[in-house]
């Protein structure tokens, strides 16, 4: 019987055995091979042990803390948790500044347009209404409405048969995004200030208190700018013959296009006059009484009482008025970190990219857009509004980095966008910070502060004459809590003032020092 089995001979077995004598060879060959280093983390020893330092400081020893330092051409120099996301509050308008400004353009002016049912008669009278369209300008204040208010009368008007119209239909009806009910505690103030499509003094009004005639009188209280909008003072004060000036205002909506003013406090008879600046609920309304008031104020005869109303398309144009240059703008908006300019930007991009009304998910959008083509995934971060308003926002301090690079190589908005962040020592909210040291002058960079959250991102010159790009990144380990006890804000605050001296000492320390000779001596450094 044949036996079926393979014979195993010579020929059969020699591919056999050169297939595992190379097997051994290869495996001895790796296995005797110095292992490759993996790449190093870029090192910086001073940075490190100042870092250290200011980490082991009690406040900071549970503190969540990101530092990120490059070059503009994008060499890493430093990182410190740099991958990290944390809440960047006002550093979020770095991002919508830097898309108004790639959407929009540097020469971008906002135009506000006036027009009438008719023509202005010869005897000055305009038959019907005369209508004013916002486009979003954040810059339209009192002073604008009386040079418009001045040129409509130069133009002949006298009269109005009908009454003043607005339209704010740019935008969408959505006046407060999300995150603003995450400051609460602070609900009048005019950093939460709405949006919309047809504002005024950033939609803010001044409430100028004085003590009564006498002791035991009411203080005296006025609305700057006066107009009807407001509906009602209730005046709850009293002039005391001593003690601190005290008040609490608040500011109600009455209605859904009026408000009242609730004024309780003390005040002292010698005291002086003293200016409190509060947010209104509505800012079409409010821009149309008081444009109502101006125009009275210039000799023409109109009805106190405005109306909304989309512009007929049948209307008459009659004047139009400029804003400043976005660069103008830009500069208002970072240096002083202007939480209602910076949405209004954010509205104004996403009607125009994305068509009107411009809302906010619009605008978020075009964001996505424009950091995805920077390599950034939306994964990677999480946005809901332009300026940093409430405790939702997080991004890594290396994204801030990616995004201040990519600017600084943009030569068409390298400088507007450099300019428009506050210098240390010198202005915006970087004007008492750093004074009398390296950084004083030579370190633009945008800050953002909520309470137990402080970032600072920007540029500065150190002394080998290199352009360095950073992001400090700091949050309390409470910072994620929207409702927290008088004892637990007391320690947040006291956290986010030690953030900012540690900011501090890390920009100067760039102001100051060369950048070490072996990062120096690297391939690709600048």
């Amino acid at each position: 019987m044949r036996d079926h089995r393979t014979s195993l001979t010579p020929r059969s077995m020699f591919p056999s055995l050169i297939s595992r004598w190379l097997a051994a060879t290869l495996g001895l060959m790796l296995w005797c091979a110095p292992a490759q280093a993996a790449p190093k983390k870029p090192r910086w020893p001073a940075l490190q042990r100042l870092v250290k330092k200011w980490k082991s400081r009690g406040l900071l020893r549970k503190a969540k803390i990101g530092i990120a330092v490059a070059t503009p051409s994008g060499r890493m120099l430093y990182q410190y948790n740099a991958n990290k996301t944390y809440f960047p509050a006002s550093n979020t308008k770095l991002i919508t500044m830097a898309v108004a400004l790639k959407k929009l353009g540097a020469d971008y002016r906002y135009i506000t347009r006036l027009y009438g049912d008719n023509k202005i008669s010869r005897n000055g009278v305009l038959r019907g209404n005369l209508y004013i369209k916002g486009t979003g300008d954040p810059m339209l204040r009192s002073e604008e409405l009386w040079r418009i208010s001045r040129d409509l009368y130069n133009l002949g008007l006298r009269r109005i048969t009908g009454r003043v119209v607005f339209d704010t239909s740019v935008f969408d009806s959505e006046r407060f995004g999300t995150g603003w009910k995450h400051h609460k505690h602070q609900w009048y103030r005019p950093y939460l200030a709405p949006i919309g499509g047809l504002s005024l003094n950033y939609n803010a009004m001044g409430i100028v208190i004085r003590p009564g005639s006498k002791v035991g009188r009411k203080a005296r209280i006025l609305i700057d700018p006066p107009s009807r909008y407001i509906r009602r003072i209730i005046n709850r004060t009293k002039t005391r013959r001593r003690g601190r000036f005290r008040m609490k205002i608040k500011v109600l909506s009455y209605k859904g296009f009026r408000d009242t003013v609730v004024v309780k406090g003390t005040i002292p008879i010698y005291a002086k006059a003293r200016t409190y600046w509060r947010r209104i609920n509505h800012p079409g309304w409010y821009t149309a009484f008081v444009f109502a008031e101006t125009l009275k104020k210039q000799g023409i005869r109109v009805s106190p009482w405005p109306k909304r109303r989309k512009l007929p398309s049948n209307a008459t144009e009659l004047h139009q008025h400029y804003s400043p240059t976005l660069r103008t703008i830009l500069q208002y908006t970072g240096k002083f970190s202007s939480n209602f300019a910076t949405e209004q930007l954010l509205k104004t991009f996403a009607a125009k990219e994305l068509g009107t009304p411009g809302t906010w998910k619009k605008g978020l959008r075009v964001i996505q857009t424009f950091l995805r083509s920077l390599g950034i995934p939306s994964k990677s971060y999480k946005m809901v509004n332009g300026s940093g308003l409430g405790r939702i926002n997080q991004f890594a301090p290396m994204l801030f980095v990616k995004l201040l690079q990519h600017m600084y190589k943009s030569f068409a908005w390298r400088i507007e966008f450099i300019q428009s962040q506050p210098t240390a020592g010198v202005d915006g909210t970087l004007r008492r910070r750093m004074k009398r040291t390296k950084a004083a002058g030579t370190l633009r960079a945008k800050t953002g502060t909520i309470d137990g959250i402080s970032t600072l991102s920007g540029y500065v010159e150190n002394p080998d004459k290199r352009i360095l790009v950073f992001s400090f990144c700091m949050n309390s380990e409470y910072a994620h809590m929207i409702k927290v006890g008088k004892r637990t804000r007391r320690y947040m605050q006291r956290q986010t003032r030690l953030f900012r001296r540690f900011q501090n000492a890390l920009g100067e320390f760039l102001a100051s020092q060369p950048l070490p000779p072996k990062v120096v001596k690297q391939k690709g450094s600048p």
